[in-house]
């Protein structure tokens, strides 16, 4: 966007390639076990909903997540089809497809992620909510996408 003295106001490319970059961070980090870099992609009062249960604040996110995924359960989880759209300078929503690969390569779970991000004091992009939506259901705490 440009404001009337033609100096760039609200949301950058900068800014959705930098939630592009948090959403992968999330599958990898989760695929690999890291999970103190995981509980840092979300922001302090983050909630995440699946399977009718929310989660809510960055500690319990990352406590559901880890009992979730022990290393046996691990594959990799992979995203496409990613939209992002603005609700201001430092607030965003987004929704990815995502396939999850078990750890012998098979498409084990299909859905979509339906997000929303923040930008943090620091400026960095996080997680505020995300709810899991498997291949056939319909969100139960977030929009569908536009």
């Amino acid at each position: 966007m440009v404001a009337s003295d033609g100096t760039a106001t609200g949301p950058r490319p900068a800014d959705e390639l930098a939630i592009r970059g948090l959403v992968a961070r999330y599958c990898m980090t989760v695929d690999d076990g890291r999970f103190g870099d995981f509980e840092a992609l979300w922001a302090d009062d983050a909630r995440i909903h699946v399977m009718g249960a929310t989660h809510s604040g960055r500690g319990a996110v990352r406590a559901f997540i880890e009992g979730a995924q022990p290393p046996k359960a691990r594959g990799r989880h992979t995203t496409s089809s990613h939209l992002v759209t603005f609700d201001g300078p430092d607030r965003a929503r987004g929704w990815a497809d995502y396939v999850f690969f078990d750890a012998a390569g098979a498409a084990t779970n299909i859905g979509r992620y339906h997000d929303e991000y923040v930008r943090g004091d620091d400026g960095e992009w996080r997680f505020a909510l995300r709810e899991i939506v498997f291949r056939s259901g319909e969100p139960e705490v977030t929009a569908t996408f536009p």
